[in-house]
This record gives C-alpha cells, structure tokens and sequence, in this order.
C-alpha cells in the first residue's frame, strides 16, 4: 500500500481479504497465498475493459514480495504510457517527445501524477534553451552557446540541434567534452561495478540482513540486471524468515521452536542480535536449570521453567541444538521438576488426610530439596500440633540455618561452574550475602564479578578511544576467563563493528568501504605481537591487514 501511495499514486489500492466485495459477516475472511493482481484499463479512457496481470505470487515464488522487484514488475504490467513517463525522467529527451507523452499522459486520465510534475515547466524551459542556444549560434557567441549546451544537458535534452551546436565547438572544445564524457561513463562503469561486487559480497557468510538490504538498493540503483540480484532477494528473505522465527519463539517462549530457529540461522550462516541473544539465553537456561535441578530446588526450578514450554527431543533427532548440552540439561531439569512436584503433591495429599505418619515420612524424602517455605512451615506446624513431633532435618522457612545452607549451596554452585555469566553471578552473591552465607564466599564471588567488570571497562575505553590492539587484548582476556559478560557475548561495541565493516569491505572488494573502516584507529603499540591477535577474527590483525589491502584493491580496481 505504501509503495503504490509514494510510486503510483494514480492507482487504487483494494485488500481483498478486507474488501466490500468479500466482506460477510464482519469477519475478515482469508483466501489463500498472498498474491498481487493488477488491473489496467485496455485503452485510454477506457472503463468498460481491463488486462489483469499477476505482479506477485508467494504460492509460485515461496517468498514475500521484494518491493524493489515488485516495483518493477508492476512498471512491465502497467500501459506503456507510465514506462515512457519514467523513462523520460532519467534518461535524454526531446521536446517534441515531451509533448507527446504530455498529451498522451492527458489522454490516460494521469494528468494529476506526482511523476508528471514539473514536466510542463521542463518542456518550456527546453524550448527557451533552444532558442537561446540557436540565437547565439546566429550571433556567433560562443561562451553563450558552450552555456546553452551545459542548460541542455542538465535538462537531459537529446535534440537534433544539440548536435549541430556541438560541431560548431567541435574543433575548439573536443578535448573538454571528450574528458568529460569518459569521466561520466568511468563514474558510472565503477557504481556499477561497485554495486555487483558488493552484492556478491553480501551473500557471503556471515550474513547479515542490514547488508543485504543495502547490496540489493544499491545494486538496483546502479540499474544492475533483475536476474543478477535476484540470488540476494531470495536469500534476503530467508534470513529474514530465519531471524523471525528465533523472535517468535522468544517472545512465546517456545524453547523447542527456538533451537529450530537457532539451527536455520546457523545453516544459513546469518549473524544477527536476535541470534546472538537466542544463544545466550539457551546457554544461561541450561546452566541455571542444571544448578537447579542438581541442587533438588524446586522453587528454582519453578521460576526458570515455568513459563516456557519444553519439548522432549531425543539426541540427534530434529535439531542439533536440541540435542546439545544445554537443551538437555534444561530437559532434565524439567523431569527433576516433575518428580519434585509429584512428592510435594502426594505430600500435600497426606496432609490433607491428617495421615500425619505418612506426611513425616514425606518430608523426610524431600529433606534434601527446597520446596515452598510456606507449604513446608504449614506440613511441620500440624506434625508439631498433632503428634509433637520435631522436624530436626530438611529446609524450613523457620530455620535460618538452613535458608544459609541453601544461598551457600547456590553460591557454590555458581563459583564451581566452568562458565557463568557476569548477571548470574552478581545475583548468587546478592541472595548468598541476604542470606548470610559466609563473608569470604561472598567477598571472593565479589571479587570476580569486579575483575570481570573491571576488564568490561578497560575493553570499552579502548574501544572508546579506537586503540584496536589494546581493546583486542582486553576481549580476549575476558574470552579465556570464566566471567561472561553479556556484551561481549552478544558482539556489542565499537570492536566488533570494525570487524564487521573490514570483512564486508574485503568480502565486496572495496577499497574505499575497507578505508573508511578503519579511519579513526590506531595502535597503542604498533608492531607488538601478543596472544590475542592469533585468533582467527583478531581485530588487531584484521586491522593490521586492512592497511596494505586498501591500496592493493584500488590498484587492482584502476586496472580493471
């Protein structure tokens, strides 16, 4: 709707499943695959006949429509008469043209279209620069004539006079006119070029839709052939499907949906934030729901897999995210769930009974897990009340000692695990040091927190400052430690951005894209070998390499 209203706004625009038409019962009604017709009068001024077109079909195509090809598309089916209108705006003309496709626009009924504005005022000013320029040619002026021929080609006129005028500076102006016809044709030879490496360079891995996106508008700009980005259309749109599909399933915390999604985007080779947070987030469910479920925490386990819905998934069936570590963990937390839950119900059953003897025996059984305070203060009250009995064992509400034992398990929990992200492990100290667990425990849990994030700053203020080798370092010591911090996880910050943009350059083989990427950043100390820069995507090293390839892809490119 939107490109009919900004490109054609001379036509109608009708949404079948909400048209009068198909409208019963005021229920929107859905009639199949998205499709795109278009209806054309048979003639001008012609309403009693129309050719019907099909501009779009997703049965056909298994792909929403491109707006930049449909736009096309909707140019071949459309009459004659809107192609030359578009035409005459963007490429040489005459005026006796002109005239013609005002009169003929008239006889369509397009008169009142936006790409006809300013076309009256264009054909008068061309008839006033071919009399200034034919009145100077009379009077033999020279610099008069040189200026009416610039008005003509700013105006995009093609007229046989123009010619004639050109003749006549021919002998004096060849070398002028000859510098600047192969400067224009130069111009448009490298954007053209330009664009097709940087469509081929878009659909290298890893991809990335913003990419896409801009190699498809430039490509189109450029007037690159349909049938070349065609490839990056299609693709664009299955990364799109891709990324769409990791969003729902967060959003409807469908975790099954979402390692499916997780496996298509990796198939494919996309890099994204949607991705990028999908990942982490399986990555922290598994590590927390395995705590949980090893530690026997009921409450836990309900506050991290309540909400979500968890599919069983054998290993190796259906997704390879599925049948990874953190899946499973997260699987078998929900059976150490499942059979917690199923004791504090029959629990609760006995206590309903007043069978006080089977409940102890209940409580016992759970002694080792952590269940809700108030349920388990309720179940030790009535023993107490009913039989005197004294629950001396398992986690009570009451019993501060306890809820200690608890917070330091956790807290240990979290200080043993080979990985922990920097969120979980602040919030273990919190709850640990609420519950008076050991001070020493804590202070150590504060203690890596702090040197994590201390790292985290060093790292930004490099980056801050664009001293690539000093940053890299700091990544790379926050990658070897046991802390993960959430932005580096999730490639957020300037570093990452330069690596993005020297490998996109590289991948179209700009040199003008590699040079800008790396404007702005030096080294701390040049030269210096370190550790961090044999990684495969060390910043530094891409940086390094980014300096002499510059100037080997614009040589290369002056030769082409």
């Amino acid at each position: 709707t939107d490109l009919i209203a900004k490109e054609f706004s001379f036509m109608a625009v009708e949404q079948m499943h909400l048209s009068r038409h198909y409208w019963a019962k005021r229920v929107v009604r859905r009639l199949g695959a998205f499709e795109v017709y278009i209806l054309a009068p048979d003639g001008p001024l012609n309403d009693k006949a129309c050719v019907i077109s099909l501009a779009h079909s997703k049965l056909t195509s298994l792909n929403w429509p491109n707006l930049g090809l449909l736009k096309t598309r909707l140019v071949s089916a459309l009459p004659g008469i809107v192609r030359r209108i578009l035409l005459l705006r963007s490429q040489n003309w005459n005026v006796t043209e002109g005239q013609m496709v005002m009169q003929e626009a008239k006889a369509w009924g397009l008169s009142q279209w936006d790409a006809l504005d300013g076309l009256a005022d264009q054909v008068s000013s061309a008839n006033r620069v071919l009399e200034q320029g034919q009145s100077a040619l009379e009077r033999n002026d020279k610099e008069a004539l040189r200026e009416a021929i610039s008005d003509c080609q700013e105006l995009q006129l093609a007229d046989d006079l123009i010619g004639g005028w050109m003749d006549e500076l021919k002998q004096k102006n060849m070398a002028l006119f000859s510098i600047k016809l192969h400067a224009k044709r130069f111009q448009r030879n490298a954007a053209f070029a330009a664009a097709s490496r940087q469509l081929v360079g878009a659909q290298q891995r890893p991809l990335r839709k913003a990419k896409l996106e801009a190699a498809i508008l430039k490509a189109q700009k450029a007037e690159v052939p349909e049938e070349e980005i065609l490839p990056a259309a299609h693709l664009q749109s299955r990364v799109e499907d891709a990324i769409y599909r990791i969003t729902s399933a967060m959003e409807q915390q469908t975790l099954l949906e979402m390692a499916c999604g997780i496996d298509e985007a990796q198939e494919l080779g996309v890099q994204d934030e949607a991705l990028s947070k999908a990942q982490s987030l399986l990555t922290s469910f598994g590590q927390r729901a395995q705590r949980a479920s090893e530690q026997r925490d009921l409450v836990e386990l309900e506050w991290i897999l309540g909400a979500w819905k968890i599919d069983d998934v054998g290993t190796g069936e259906g997704s390879a995210t599925a049948s990874g570590p953190e899946y499973q963990a997260v699987l078998q937390a929900e059976k150490v769930r499942g059979s917690l839950t199923k004791q504090v119900e029959e629990a609760e059953r006995r206590f309903e009974a007043k069978r006080w003897d089977a409940l102890k025996s209940a409580m016992e059984r759970l002694q080792d897990a952590h269940i809700q305070e108030d349920i388990w203060d309720r179940w030790a009250s009535a023993i107490r009340t009913e039989k005197h009995w004294s629950i001396l064992h398992a986690v009570s509400g009451a019993a501060l000692q306890l809820k200690r034992r608890l917070h330091t398990r956790r807290l240990e929990a979290v200080l043993q695990a080979e990985k922990v992200s920097l969120t979980q492990l602040d919030e273990a100290a919190d709850a640990a040091e609420a519950g008076q667990v050991d001070k020493d425990l804590v202070a150590k849990a504060r203690a890596e927190a702090s040197t994590a994030r201390q790292r985290w700053k060093d790292a930004k203020e490099a980056m801050d400052k664009k001293l690539v080798d000093r940053a890299d370092v700091m990544v790379w010591k926050l990658k070897k430690g046991r802390v993960c911090v959430d932005e580096l996880v999730n490639r957020q910050g300037l570093l990452w951005d330069l690596v993005d943009a020297i490998q996109d350059a590289e991948a179209s083989k700009d040199w003008q894209a590699m040079r800008d990427a790396v404007a702005g950043w030096t080294e701390e100390r040049p030269g210096i070998e370190h550790e961090a820069f044999k990684a495969p995507e060390s910043a530094t090293q891409l940086f390094r390499a980014a300096q002499k390839r510059q100037d080997e892809l614009r040589l290369r490119e002056l030769r082409q």
